[in-house]
């Protein structure tokens, strides 16, 4: 817990991934993995997200700014689930057209292949009409989609607004002032079409950007580092429910707390 609150204190954001399972002594293990709180990750389940008792409106009450994310993983099994369970063919849905669409993929790399590819124009496609606001911002640092230098001039500055504008009132919190941002995200973009080529900045990762700039720019630096906090999912939690049944079992359930957690982070 010392060392927790220490990383807590060095940096600048976190998000919450939150997700519940019952372990073999019938004990509730809230997972909760912590990065300074602009997010959380759920699966959606009413304890998190009912509109007056829940989890995220607590949160909210104290953090205002906070985004909530349903994981997407629980979004596609929910949709799954409501769109079959009406249905009088749901068994042979199930059983035979998701089963053999599953053998269909599973045993033929081409199949497979070709799936990806397709999966990739649909995403591409969605992401390029739906998404608005915070969440499209984290585009940003997809750096292989960044434009030729010609192009850059206005390049991610309505990102980067959408950003400093929801979490205005975080930001100073972390010592960061809006204005500088804007200032340092375009003396950044200058300075690395100056030094490197489009192909360089293309392969570019945030770790990367932070050894070369994050001296020179920690404004802008930490807004990235804020976006990258965002989760997409809560699978990670999941796993973690994973390891923690393979630790306690039947047989180990009077492990305590602290015992649990030690074998844990053994186990992981």
């Amino acid at each position: 817990m010392a060392q927790l609150k220490e990383d807590l204190a060095e940096t600048y954001f976190c998000c919450v991934l939150s997700d519940g399972s019952t372990d073999s002594s019938v004990t509730e293990q809230e997972m909760v993995f912590l990065r300074k709180l602009v997010a959380i990750g759920c699966d959606g389940a009413a304890v998190m997200v009912g509109k007056r008792g829940g989890v995220v409106s607590l949160l909210q009450k104290e953090q205002e700014e906070m985004i909530v994310i349903h994981c997407f993983a629980h979004k596609l099994e929910l949709a799954l689930k409501d769109a079959v369970k009406k249905c009088p063919l749901y068994d042979k849905v199930v059983r035979v057209l998701l089963m053999g669409l599953y053998y269909l993929y599973h045993n033929s790399a081409l199949n497979r292949s070709m799936l990806k590819r397709a999966f990739k124009a649909v995403l591409c496609e969605r992401f390029n009409e739906k998404d608005v606001g915070v969440i499209k911002a984290a585009r940003i640092l997809d750096f292989t989609s960044w434009p030729c230098s010609e192009n850059s001039s206005d390049f991610g500055d309505h990102n980067i607004q959408a950003v400093t504008d929801h979490f205005q009132n975080t930001l100073p919190g972390s010592g960061i002032n809006a204005a500088e941002v804007e200032r340092e995200w375009n003396a950044l973009k200058v300075r690395m079409y100056d030094e490197m080529s489009l192909e360089t900045i293309n392969k570019l990762n945030l770790m990367e950007l932070h050894r070369y700039y994050a001296a020179t720019f920690p404004s802008i630096i930490a807004v990235f580092d804020l976006i990258a906090t965002l989760p997409a999912a809560s699978a990670e939690v999941e796993r973690g429910f994973s390891q923690m049944k393979l630790v306690k079992t039947d047989h180990r359930s009077t492990l305590t707390e602290k015992q649990l957690n030690d074998l844990m982070a053994v186990k992981k």
